[in-house]
């Protein structure tokens, strides 16, 4: 069999596991990596170029794994509402939470850098410019806010006609995806 790669999940059952996965030919095998169990359901996870996984969710904690080791490193307390999202840029970790912060961690001391405070209610999801030096956020309040990095201040904010819960970059600016309750599929975008 050729090595394959990791599978991750995060369920509302409170259970973070992990799957290796081997191919051989037309044929996958799936094999129990690593599990953590957690005091609250999983909301978001994400992973870095490091071989490094973010989890976050209901219990305000985000949990840091090891890939290569498959073995929880530590657990990260700073926001004081569930996580929302997370994204590894560099050196980085990005998470929001519904206590209507964007915190960016330093991945080297695990020490929150900075704290963006300007929405008011849930920040939904986040989206870091590939460049590193921007931050896109969506919230519960019907905002898209564009943030500078370096600073920590809010550079842009665009009113929405409902609230967004995702965003991204694409080459002409970026994406908007509405909530769950949008049937009409919309999406919208903008610079």
């Amino acid at each position: 069999m050729s090595a394959g790669m990791e599978i991750v999940t995060g369920s509302f059952e409170q259970i973070i596991l992990g799957l290796s996965v081997r191919q051989e030919c037309d044929e996958c095998e799936l094999t129990e990596s690593f599990t953590e169990k957690t005091i609250g359901s999983i909301k978001c996870v994400a992973t870095s170029d490091k071989g490094l996984l973010a989890a976050g969710g209901t219990d305000e904690i985000i949990r840091i794994f090891d890939l290569k080791k498959h073995r929880l490193v530590g657990t990260l307390t700073h926001h004081s509402g569930t996580v929302t999202s997370l994204q590894f840029c560099d050196t980085h970790l990005f998470s929001t939470s519904e206590d209507g912060t964007l915190c960016l961690w330093r991945v080297a001391t695990w020490e929150p850098e900075r704290t963006f405070k300007g929405h008011k209610g849930p920040v939904k999801h986040v989206a870091v410019h590939p460049s590193g030096k921007m931050t896109l956020t969506v919230g519960q309040d019907r905002t898209l806010r564009l943030w500078n990095n370096m600073t920590g201040r809010s550079a842009y904010i665009s009113n929405l006609k409902e609230p967004a819960e995702l965003v991204s970059w694409s080459p002409g600016g970026c994406v908007l995806c509405g909530g769950l309750h949008d049937t009409t599929g919309r999406v919208q975008s903008g610079n």
